[in-house]
């Protein structure tokens, strides 16, 4: 009666969530990819929901690498975030390893080399001059959980993530504040180039896939 008692009071709010598209995963030897081609960009955002455990982990949770750098794009370690464009580094300082769930949005664009980080749908910090006129690389491998040290491979155990991760999208554009809020309200909208999908990801390694669904403020555990 409680679980019906919430759904009824989330399908009358209009409130979407992810139950059974959650992937857990338990050991540093698993990996999520992918499997969608990636084109070149100009500008990106990457958004997921994340919860660690342990909490202080020094997990990866998004790694794209290409031809011409394995830091093409990573969003890592989730204790200080930082982002990598190209190779090149950037602090964010934005820790997102507490064992709570976490919607995490990064953007970049080639204009000015401007870049924000968002946690739980606010702005957490923005800057310019990354990487200002660069184009990501196409056709390379995202790996989610994982840092890749070369195209598909060479993966760090120690920067592996021991938690859940759900609702990883892409764009091919620097999101504003407000798309990045309506990202984080709704799970429903998502990326043009990669919209979450487990059909679409090679899973390996010690991954379930669980019935515990978030979106926006609500957290449920069914």
């Amino acid at each position: 009666m409680q679980w019906f008692a919430i759904l009824s009071t989330l399908l009358s709010l209009g409130i979407p969530f992810t139950g059974g598209k959650t992937l857990v995963l338990t050991s540093t030897d698993t990996f999520v990819r992918v499997l969608r081609p990636i084109p070149a960009m100009a500008a990106v955002t990457a958004c997921l929901w994340v919860k660690t455990s342990p909490p202080g982990t020094k997990a990866t949770l998004v790694s794209y690498a290409a031809s011409t750098h394995h830091n093409e794009f990573v969003m890592d370690p989730a204790a200080s975030l930082m982002l990598y464009v190209k190779g090149t580094q950037l602090s964010a300082d934005l820790n997102v390893a507490d064992g709570q769930w976490h919607h995490v949005c990064a953007t970049w664009s080639s204009n000015g080399g401007s870049w924000a980080y968002y946690d739980n749908g606010a702005v957490f910090r923005t800057g310019s001059g990354l990487r200002s006129g660069d184009t990501i690389t196409g056709g390379g491998i995202i790996t989610l959980g994982q840092e890749q040290d070369e195209v598909g491979g060479k993966l760090d155990p120690t920067q592996a993530l021991i938690g859940s991760i759900t609702g990883f999208n892409l764009w091919s554009r620097a999101l504003s504040s407000d798309e990045v809020a309506a990202v984080f309200n709704d799970c429903s909208i998502g990326g043009d180039v990669f919209s979450w999908d487990l059909s679409d990801l090679q899973i390996t390694g010690d991954v379930t896939r669980s019935s515990d669904g978030v979106c926006g403020t609500f957290s449920l555990l069914l």
